[in-house]
This record gives structure tokens, C-alpha cells and sequence, in this order.
């Protein structure tokens, strides 16, 4: 298995994560330091949410119109192999 390749904060993400509530510290510094998309889509939705109970606000984000809303974590809306709007409107699931 590779190894994952890691950068180094800026100094304007250092001076971020002043803000960012310890509990959600982690998944900021993974999102900016490892190259991961999985890990970006998680800190910026905790952040959308304003930190406030982020985890489970979420996974019951109903915000369809965000770009980042399929692929957000707790998603179980539509098949891994599907995950465009119009799948999705098609189940007649609105919101």
C-alpha cells in the first residue's frame, strides 16, 4: 500500500484552525494536510454546518443544490453507482 502524500498547512489554514471547534479539529488538519477528497468533502460540510452537532446535521443535510451534497459522509440516498440530481429527483424524494 502507498504511502499518502501529505502537504503542509499555510498560514492562513493555520491561522483557521484557531476557529475550528477542537472536536472537529481533525478532520480539518486530515482535509488540509492528506490529499484526500473524502476528507475535504467531510470538513467542509462540518463547516457549512457551523460546527453545530455538524456529524448528524450532515447526514441530514437536505441542501440538494450543493455540488457536494451526493458525495457527503452518512449519504444513503442513492446508489453508489448513481449519483446524479436527476436519479435522485426521480425517486420523488424533494425536499
Amino acid at each position: 500500500m502507498a504511502a499518502k502524500k501529505t502537504r503542509k498547512m499555510t498560514g492562513e489554514q493555520e491561522r483557521w484552525l484557531q476557529t475550528v471547534p477542537n472536536r472537529y479539529k481533525p478532520s480539518y488538519i486530515k482535509a488540509m494536510t492528506i490529499k484526500s477528497a473524502v476528507a475535504a468533502i467531510r470538513a467542509k460540510c462540518y463547516e457549512c454546518n457551523a460546527y453545530e452537532n455538524a456529524i448528524k446535521r450532515t447526514h441530514e443535510c437536505h441542501i440538494i443544490s450543493c455540488p457536494l451534497w451526493p458525495h457527503r459522509p452518512g449519504n444513503t440516498e442513492w446508489p453508489k453507482n448513481d449519483r446524479s440530481l436527476g436519479s435522485y429527483e426521480k425517486k420523488g424524494q424533494n425536499h
